[in-house]
């Protein structure tokens, strides 16, 4: 009997397995760059980036092949977003000014994990060391990141802007607009957890059994507008600088002299003239009229931040384990 039950079991394994078709694990790794769509880039630019603050970005993955098209993959990645009002925005151009007078900066160093799922458009037929040479796919997924965007100081100092609450989060308020109302604030300051949706596209290209290399670029939709900490409105200067008079530095940087990222000269008298004018702020200081004054535009509270990032990919597939099924010939007859 177990002479007969033993054949028959394998073969049954064997079945199983020729109609899963895959069952593989892979492991990888890859190297990109990571750009942000915000409000210190707004998406009114005609490449929403600027590729002078692309930064390399590492990552590290591991996959598991469900069928001949379906993978499931984990990442982990680290991205670094950074940008500046200074740099990116031509004083020139009138769809330009306000950001060149608003003259913010940031960094942002976004830690993430990432769960996809991932369709090749070619089948792998016959297991995965039969796959395609060249297989496109596409991928969607759901992803958890930490963040905490920076701001360089006019000392040239990176410090944290969450804890500096610059448009007024969780702070009272005591200001009032034009009609005598009073001007609220966010209620308390933003999360650094954040979610968001990773949706993409790539080639993969099989170099051998066991190795392939992949280009992809995958778009990650978030739901905050907190990774430059430009969001809505400015906030009163006396409310920020009596909770910590770096706050108010930080928030209103419209007449500051230098750009401390660069170290250039600002040259931001003309266009001021002629556009905008001074006044003063609630603390009696100089500032820009539209700029610095509790309801003045800081950012755009309707769109959210989104960050790209385009990675080269190595990918790893281990050997597969299990019964070693027998292998038949079509015999001619």
């Amino acid at each position: 009997m177990k002479k007969f039950l033993l054949p028959v079991f394998t073969l049954f394994v064997c079945f199983a397995q020729a109609q899963m078709r895959a069952g593989s694990w892979s492991i990888g790794a890859g190297l990109g760059v990571g750009n942000y769509f915000g409000d210190i880039v707004p998406k009114a630019n005609d490449l929403s980036t600027d590729l002078r603050y692309t930064r390399l970005s590492p990552s590290v993955d591991i996959a598991y092949q469900f069928t001949e098209q379906f993978a499931v993959e984990l990442d982990l990645a680290w991205i670094r977003l950074i940008s500046s009002d200074f740099e990116t925005a031509d004083p020139r151009n009138v769809r330009h000014r306000y950001r060149f007078i608003r003259n913010l900066n940031f960094r942002n160093d976004v830690f993430e994990i990432a769960l996809t799922g991932e369709w090749d458009f070619k089948p792998t037929v016959g297991g995965v060391f039969r796959r395609p040479t060249w297989r496109p796919y596409a991928f969607a997924g759901i992803a958890g990141f930490y963040h905490n965007p920076k701001g360089m100081t006019p000392d040239g100092r990176w410090v944290d802007l969450q804890p500096l609450r610059t448009e007024g989060q969780g702070l009272t308020s005591t200001a009032v607009d034009r009609n005598g109302n009073p001007i609220k604030y966010p209620s308390k300051p933003y999360s650094l957890v954040q979610v968001a949706i990773p949706f993409g596209g790539g080639i993969k290209y099989r170099l051998s059994d066991n190795w392939d290399i992949a280009f992809e670029v995958g778009y990650r939709f978030t739901f905050t507008d907190y990774l430059d900490d430009v969001s809505g409105n400015y906030a009163s200067a006396a409310d920020l600088n009596a909770f910590n008079p770096l706050s108010a530095i930080m928030a209103n940087r419209t007449l500051e002299p230098r750009d401390p990222i660069s170290g250039k000269p600002r040259d931001f008298a003309p266009v001021v003239e002629s556009t905008n004018g001074y006044t003063v702020d609630a603390l009696g200081r100089p500032t820009v009229n539209g700029f610095g004054n509790a309801g003045d535009q800081r950012g755009n509270v309707k769109d959210r931040d989104i960050y790209i990032v385009n990675t080269f990919r190595v990918q790893y597939f281990l050997e597969q384990r299990g019964v070693r099924c027998p292998k038949f010939r079509r015999v001619r007859r």
